[in-house]
């Protein structure tokens, strides 16, 4: 510390002086002359002081402490600086009490109250009033439900009391922190691209699957539901083109492996999604595709105990099987099989020795041109067929309104040296599928003690368990066998809702003959298959995540982690025989032996399959952090650690026959000997079901990364890390892959020459550069097979699958981002613009191989490598808007995203036309997902027959078509994905009462709509709602696009012609009222009767429908190949907090 004369002397009187004006009075008082930055005396607080002849020296000391600041001595001079402590220095604790109340005064019970960049915590009692000790230089965050956050800092002061204000809507925006699962970075000190989804945002939907919540209400992230099940997520559009394309997940600092939907929505805190280098690489070659970082809840020390209950009911309405167009009425049909029929067409089924399936009208024609039946008995019999309709049977029999129920109750809170948090979690869906669902139980605690101050140990375990029942598949399961679909006038029960048989595999005359051969049932009853299955999957989930963390002061700590997760699945199909297949695969394998006595190889009763995967995962990381701040413009931040995962995933499967659930018996199955099969007659062995597999991962990593910023004006950062895998190379020095990122950040708005007035109180401009990596599971540098016995022989044999590759890299993702954030003066604006570049390296693909080699798989030479690459470009807004109306609270988040994607190189070129139309052959400078057409040349005028151009001239010449058209006869349309795509949701508060809805929109992109094709009706039974817009007679061509029937037998190209013709490609462009949230809030701080803290009750609508889309036909673009839209759904529940 300086030294001064203590002959100064100096009196004061001030009340509420800025430093300025005590400086001023002390210069006028001694022979003193004052020196410093005005932008540290600024920053400084008043101060009140009085003093009579004093020590200058002990006064200035006094005054400067409050500032953190210094001063030193150099003669006349005093030199005001700003004050360094001590490395290992700790700022005295001091006890801090006050009163948290609302903008009325009144208390508000049960707020939050967090020591900023420390778990420490405690919250108000039932007068609102709170008490807590803290650093004398600390800064408070106070919290409560429905207001707005609120950092205050102490400065030393004894008595706080704090007033919260009402807050706009969950959009409001206080003090992001983004966790990358090795660090947490506050907004304002980043120069990547994050988004933090908070825990009010994550609870406006209901859903029981965490990842289905993000959905519309974050930029960048699509939901791909072109195929059925689960939607692919993708973050930034597509970084890879056979890999895996999915982003990685992180739980808790650690990759969840195996199924994310067993997680239970309600111990989730917050979500941040990382979108590029310098927010992903951190996480090196898995980091590709992106990351969405998960964090749970945990309680805080010096906490109450607080208690929270949240249970809630969806209601999903029954499916409406009438929107797919993939249907042909029953009157239509049966004409068609009338024209069929008399044209010699089932001629061959009926004396085929495999007796296949003849439908109940071709049967009834039959059996009265045999003379079997009159032909009014016949016709009268068809003239009821064609009033019936499937569908009612399946609306009836096989769908129901969904109930989902989620029920959780958590605990949390910690004292002195411990904080801990337990909840569970039950959920209970019955699914739209009758005889389908899925029962959840969860199991989360956490428990963190501190025996010192600077130590920590912590462990972290969850437990999921689940039943998952199967034994609906749905309509599109119930067929009539082989490749026929099932016919529209079929029944599956009587008018008293008896079960119905229909026609399945075999005519009915060959299966009325079963019984009486010494055969069992042949018949096919879908109601009584529906009441027999029995498939059951039972899930359990287990992770356990263990830390240590040292502070050796306030700037440097260690922290070890370790992870153990085992997810385990059983699969378990009990097939009784009274079950088809049981009945079916008994009957296809028994005989007559030469005394005549039937013989069953497949013994009389239930088969049973089991299956059993199991997901074992161990992690391990050690780190080192640094952190210091000083002189209050300096804030550096420094990580580097390593990191070991070994995952080892297994499986199995087994059957037995003749089993009896009763006592557990079952019976001996001769594998080894062919059977001649009924009533094919051809020879095959009876099915084993079995199957083994093993595969293990095994990796190490080395990672760092550093920031610095200056004056939170100006910040640097750059991250490095190496992988190594097992699966990688043959040398040593092939195995890893070195991946890196920097980024820059400017906040403008803070320069001096930043306009003071400006309309913008915030403008930060941020850049970054770097690469990730992506990893193909799939490839290895060894050479692969599988292992199997010849037929003939029963000896072993490998097919090879993939040869030897020793130069197999990584994938590796460079991307570039520019990025500006902005605020408006009075923050009715704010958001952020980005601009990203990305560019995929040494990408996984296929390419021609040299027939000499010697090597092929299924006929064709090619090899899967580093043979592709591809870039691609996009954009990303956020605006967020809040106004207050009088009472009421508007705000308002616009989403946008534009993602483009191209291949740059792929080295393999398919050989047949048709395989550009499923959407998976990648084509030099287009999308990853595309889709191609035909140029469409009308129908025939004669005929109606399709036509096509070839090589620019009109073509239907159906036998050499296929093979003259090449590449330059495609019509490239564009993306099979959005390109455009974002939403805009909206949120009113007035008091206690809110309600919020969301619209969405995707646009740029195209999709194949369904039509008739007349192979799949004449062999499949499938038809189209089309075939009532076909072409009849001459002059049809004029209204219609949709080809005549042709006659039986004709080449199955014509239906092809039409059907990959760009007459059927629509745009997919639509705009969605995606969904409504109500919500009403009971406080104790306003109505002190209240026998809890505050408890919400709250509503929501789901998929309430389309307002706009492009396409005539109103077809959904999301589910342009489902049966059906997802339903709309109905929610309604409560949570309460104690």
């Amino acid at each position: 510390m300086p030294t001064f004369s203590q002959e100064k002397k100096v009196s004061l009187n001030l009340k509420n002086a800025s430093l300025e004006q005590v400086f001023a009075e002390i210069e006028k008082q001694n022979d003193v002359i004052f020196i410093y930055r005005q932008e540290l005396i600024d920053k400084a607080n008043k101060v009140t002081v009085y003093c009579d002849n004093a020590s200058l020296n002990e006064t200035l000391k006094n005054i400067l402490a409050k500032s953190r600041l210094d001063f030193i001595v150099k003669g006349r001079q005093i030199v005001i600086t700003p004050r360094t402590p001590l490395r290992a220095e700790t700022p005295p604790e001091i006890k801090i009490t006050g009163k948290v109340t609302n903008n009325k005064g009144e208390p508000l019970i049960g707020a939050d109250i967090l020591i900023k960049g420390t778990i420490k915590g405690t919250t108000t009692n039932l007068d609102g009033n709170y008490s807590i000790n803290v650093p004398e230089n600390a800064i408070l965050i106070f919290s409560f439900l429905g207001y707005q956050k609120k950092e205050v800092a102490v400065d030393g002061k004894a008595e706080l009391n704090v007033k919260m204000a009402e807050a706009t809507t969950e959009l409001q925006e206080v003090s992001f922190v983004f966790n990358t699962g090795y660090q947490e970075i506050p907004k304002e000190r980043t120069n990547g691209s994050f988004t933090l989804i908070n825990n009010s945002l994550l609870n406006r939907s209901t859903s029981t699957n965490i990842i289905n919540r993000l959905e519309n209400i974050t930029s960048s992230l699509l939901f791909d539901k072109r195929s059925t099940g689960s939607p692919t997520l993708s973050i930034r559009g597509q970084s890879t083109i056979q890999s895996n394309a999915t982003p990685l997940i992180v739980v808790d600092n650690f990759p969840y492996e195996g199924d994310i939907s067993t997680i239970n929505p309600n111990d989730i805190e917050n979500i941040t999604i990382l979108k590029d280098a310098v927010a992903a690489s951190i996480w090196g070659a898995r980091a590709g595709n992106g990351v969405i970082v998960i964090v749970t809840k945990k309680g805080r020390l010096e906490q109450p105990l607080t208690i929270e209950v949240n249970s809630n009911l969806s209601v999903v309405s029954k499916p409406d099987l009438y929107y797919n167009r993939q249907f042909l009425n029953s009157s239509d049909f049966i004409d068609v099989e009338k024209s069929l029929f008399d044209k010699g067409y089932y001629l061959a089924d009926e004396t085929n020795i495999s007796h296949p399936v003849i439908s109940p009208v071709v049967q009834l024609l039959i059996a009265k041109r045999d003379g079997r039946i009159s032909s009014e008995e016949a016709e009268s019999t068809i003239a009821r067929y064609r009033t019936e309709d499937v569908r009612r049977d399946f609306s009836k029999y096989l769908y129901r309104n969904s109930f989902e129920q989620q029920y959780s109750i958590s605990l949390k809170g910690g004292g002195t040296k411990v904080r801990y948090y337990l909840s569970g979690g039950f959920d209970k869906n019955t699914t739209n599928l009758v005889r389908n669902g899925l029962d959840r139980v969860s199991v989360n605690t956490l428990l963190a003690y501190h025996p010192t101050p600077q130590l920590e140990i912590s462990t972290n375990m969850v437990y999921t368990h689940s039943n998952q029942v199967t034994n609906n598949n749905g309509s599109n399961y119930i067929t009539s066998g082989g490749t026929k679909g099932l016919y529209p006038y079929a029944r599956l029960a009587d008018n008293d809702g008896n079960p119905l048989s229909v026609v399945h595999d075999y005519n009915t005359d060959f299966v009325n003959q079963a019984k009486g051969n010494g055969l069992l049932d042949w018949s096919y009853v879908p109601l009584e298959e529906l009441r027999n299955a029995d498939y059951r999957v039972t899930t359990n989930d287990m992770r356990i995540n263990s830390s240590i963390k040292y502070n050796f002061n306030n700037s440097f700590n260690i922290e070890g982690r370790y992870q153990f997760q085992q997810q385990d699945e059983n699969n378990r199909n009990f097939q009784n025989e009274n079950r088809y297949y049981t009945r079916n695969l008994i009957n296809q394998y028994a005989y007559t032996s030469t005394n005549g006595t039937v013989v069953f190889p497949v013994p009389i009763g239930a088969i049973l399959d089991n299956s059993y995967s199991s997901i074992v995962s161990h992690s391990t990381r050690a780190q080192a952090n640094y952190s210091r701040e000083w002189t209050n413009e300096h804030q550096l931040s420094i990580l580097a650690g390593i990191e070991m995962r070994l995952t080892n995933t297994t499986g199995s499967a087994s059957r037995i026959y003749g089993y009896n659930d009763n006592v557990l018996t079952f019976s001996d199955v001769d594998y080894i000997t062919d059977y001649l099969k009924n009533p094919t007659g051809y020879s095959s062995r009876i099915p084993s079901g079995g199957w083994l597999s093993d595969q293990t991962d095994r990796n190490i990593s080395y990672y760092g990364n550093a920031s610095y910023s200056y004056k939170s004006r100006y910040m640097v950062s750059a991250s490095a890390r190496k992988d190594k895998s097992n699966l990688f190379g043959v040398d040593a020095n092939q195995k890893g892959v070195p991946l890196w990122s920097a980024g820059i950040g400017w906040k403008l708005s803070s320069e001096n020459f930043y306009p003071s007035e400006s309309w913008l109180s915030l403008l930060k401009l941020r850049s970054s550069y770097g690469y990730s990596g992506n990893v193909n599971k799939s490839l290895t540098a060894y050479a692969t097979g599988t292992y199997g016995n010849t037929f003939l022989t029963g000896l072993p044999y490998i097919q090879l699958l993939t040869p030897p590759n020793p130069n197999l890299r990584w994938e590796k993702t460079k991307m570039i981002n520019w990025g500006v954030d902005f605020e408006t003066k009075d923050r009715l604006l704010l958001g952020s613009i980005e601009y990203y570049t990305k560019k995929g390296i040494d990408l996984i693909g296929r390419s021609t191989l040299d027939p000499t080699i010697g090597f092929e798989v299924g006929g064709r030479n090619e090899f899967t490598g580093n043979n592709a690459s591809m870039k691609g470009r996009g954009i990303d807004v956020q605006l967020d808007i809040k106004k207050s109306i009088g009472t009421i609270n508007w705000s308002a988040q616009l989403l946008y995203s534009y993602a483009k994607d191209e291949i740059t190189r792929y080295d393999f070129k398919n050989s047949s036309i048709t395989s550009y139309f499923s959407g998976y052959s990648p084509v030099v400078g287009n999308s990853r997902y595309s889709v191609y057409s035909l140029k469409w040349g009308g129908l025939d005028p004669e005929n109606g027959d399709p036509q096509i151009f070839v090589g620019g001239l009109i073509s239907k010449d159906y036998t050499t078509i296929m093979s003259r058209l090449t590449t330059e006869d495609l019509v490239y349309h564009g993306s099979a994905i959005p390109t455009h795509f974002g939403s805009f949701r909206n949120n009113f508060r007035f008091r206690d009462f809110q309600i919020g809805f969301n619209i969405s929109y995707k646009f740029g992109y195209y999709f194949r709509k369904s039509s008739i094709i007349y192979i799949n009706l004449f062999n499949g039974w499938q038809g189209h709602a089309d075939f009532s817009k076909r072409w009849v007679n001459p002059g049809d061509e004029k209204i219609t696009q949709v080809p005549s029937m042709p006659a039986p037998g004709t080449s199955s190209t014509r239906d092809d012609v039409y059907t990959y013709s760009d007459i059927l490609v629509e745009k997919g462009d639509h705009i969605r009222f995606q969904d409504i949230n109500i919500s009403y809030d009971l406080n104790r701080s306003r109505y002190n009767w209240l026998p809890f803290n505050k408890a919400s009750i709250y509503g929501y609508i789901n998929n309430i429908g389309i307002i706009w889309r492009a396409n005539k036909d109103k077809l959904d673009p999301d589910y342009a190949t489902h049966s059906y839209p997802a339903p709309r759904s109905f929610a309604i529940g409560i949570k309460v907090q104690f």
